[in-house]
């Protein structure tokens, strides 16, 4: 496998002629598909001699501590990062405190975020990178920063024990969960623990004494049950006033020395990932609340409904004799999917509607975020692996010290919209090539499956245990019905529908389309 530029089309004479500018590897090569992936994507950075530069001369100020002036001091504010065991680039940590005191104060939720924006000018080499790359890519077998590793892995993570330069965003949250007053600052912390979901999680439901190996404090301990406290209650919070989507199925793909899945486990979902979602929500959407007063920055903006489904929703609505608002309007959106979450026998349309919104997408307008239903969302709280929080520090900066700031125009926004789109098209080619691999190796084999998509031919599934999708195809001969409102296909008086689940056979895997065939068992 070979990367080559094409010298001369065969139009003429029927002879083509290539050079080729880099040998990939062989077809059993170790690691020979992400590498392939990799290069076809062209997804490894290319640092050029200013950029390089410029890291190394980041690098020195952080050896000599040196994170400029005007820094409030929070070192012994009592920080914790909460992450997987193996991550090295953390860019995010939380504390607490609680005020029996007051109502409308009663959590203070203080969240540390990692400060390249104050090191990273927006126009320099490093800037320009960062914006190609788009985002760091945590592919099966290796990671592929956006950031030059010795930034993103030393310099600005938020290591435990060791003096870090953060945006600071504190937060007042009230005795309902409303957060009621934020205010951002540039600061220094000093993360007490690096702690891991997985024990932080063991630790809170009770089948672990302690959160961690290393000398536990009471003090964090402490600290780690209110945070868990202060995630329920943010969580009932956005089920009444907001979205909260129903938790889905992860699963964590393991990868042998040769780069090939060897074994695929449900990735567990504790109480420290709640405790770290709802910060995270919070954070961003006190962001959004931020730039949006202030006129600049990135939007993570949701619509709805896409407009050319409209029709169908409105019908499908009216044939249930469901009474609606202005369903394109936040307040209506909301009401309407949290009327249908509350309602058991028509909470069963939630996923078929689901099925005519859009993605969520990057906007230069303050426009709502109707799929999580905030008024107002920007990411922050990963500047290191993502350029939108990155960009979105340099704003924020702006504001609080009226550093210089352009903001993004269309044509910057597009192509960063591209670039994360190319890195998410190559994440999922190497996941489903090897996932085909892996497939090779059940193929016979039954298991339950959720149904994820209809269509007039069949459905798409997911194996419970596995993961892994596949595509059930019913004979054309076959008598069958599809309602494509409700997204139901009946197979001859058995209807299917989005979410059941069914038991399936693994039937064969095609190498070369990278499809796997299932059929029902």
């Amino acid at each position: 496998m070979v990367v080559a530029r094409l010298q001369q089309h065969p139009y003429d004479d029927g002879k083509a002629s290539a050079r080729i500018l880099e040998n990939i590897g062989q077809e059993n090569d170790p690691h020979i598909e992400r590498l392939y992936v990799s290069a076809k994507y062209d997804l490894q950075p290319r640092y050029s001699e200013p950029a390089q530069k410029q890291t190394k001369d980041i690098a020195r100020s952080f050896k000599s501590e040196q994170f400029g002036a005007e820094r409030t001091d929070f070192t012994e504010v009592p920080f914790v990062t909460i992450d997987a065991e193996t991550t090295r680039d953390m860019d995010d940590a939380v504390a607490l405190t609680v005020n029996e005191d007051s109502d409308q104060a009663r959590y203070q939720l203080h969240v540390a975020i990692a400060d390249p924006a104050s090191f990273i000018d927006q126009h320099s080499p490093l800037a320009q990178s960062s914006h190609r790359s788009a985002q760091s890519l945590y592919l099966l077998g290796g990671t592929i920063p956006m950031l030059p590793e010795e930034l993103a892995n030393h310099c600005f993570s938020l290591a435990e024990g060791t003096v870090r330069p953060v945006l600071s965003c504190r937060m007042d949250i009230n005795t309902d969960g409303e957060i009621t007053h934020a205010e951002f600052a540039r600061a220094t912390i000093r993360s007490r623990r690096k702690l891991d979901y997985q024990r932080v999680g063991a630790f809170l439901d009770g089948t672990a004494d302690t959160y961690t190996d290393n000398d536990p404090q009471p003090q964090i301990a402490t600290m780690l049950k209110q945070l868990a406290e202060l995630a329920d209650l943010r969580r009932r919070y956005r089920e009444t006033h907001q979205i909260v989507s129903s938790d889905q199925a992860e699963y964590a793909f393991e990868v042998n020395q040769q780069g090939k899945i060897c074994a695929v486990h449900l990735r567990e979902r504790t109480q420290a990932h709640k405790i770290v979602e709802e910060a995270m929500l919070a954070t961003n959407y006190s962001a959004g609340q931020l730039l949006a007063k202030a006129g600049k920055g990135l939007f993570t903006t949701h619509t709805g409904f896409r407009e050319d489904r409209l029709g169908e929703v409105k019908a499908l609505l009216k044939e249930e004799q469901i009474e609606h608002d202005d369903i394109m309007s936040l307040d209506g959106f909301v009401t309407l999917v949290n009327k249908l979450s509350n309602d058991q026998e028509k909470a069963t349309l939630l996923p078929a509607l689901r099925r005519m919104m859009p993605t969520s997408e990057l906007s230069l307008d303050a426009k709502g975020h109707l799929g999580i239903g905030m008024p107002h969302y920007a990411t922050i709280t990963s500047p290191i692996r993502r350029f939108t929080d990155l960009f979105n520090h340099w704003a924020i900066l702006s504001e609080l010290e009226g550093a210089k700031f352009r903001n993004a125009n269309e044509e910057y926004l597009t192509k960063l919209s591209e670039n994360l789109n190319n890195g998410r098209l190559a994440d999922r080619e190497l996941q489903q090539w090897l996932i085909c691999q892996y497939a090779e190796s059940l193929v016979g084999e039954t298991d339950s499956a959720k149904i994820r998509i209809v269509t007039q031919q069949g459905f798409g599934a997911r194996l419970e245990t596995q993961g892994i999708d596949g595509f059930i195809l019913f004979d054309k001969k076959t008598e069958k019905s599809f309602d494509a409102k409700r997204m139901t296909l009946d197979v001859g008086g058995q209807v299917y529908k989005l979410e059941d689940v069914v038991k399936v056979k693994v039937d064969s895997v095609d190498m070369d389309k990278r499809r796997i065939a299932f059929s029902v068992a």
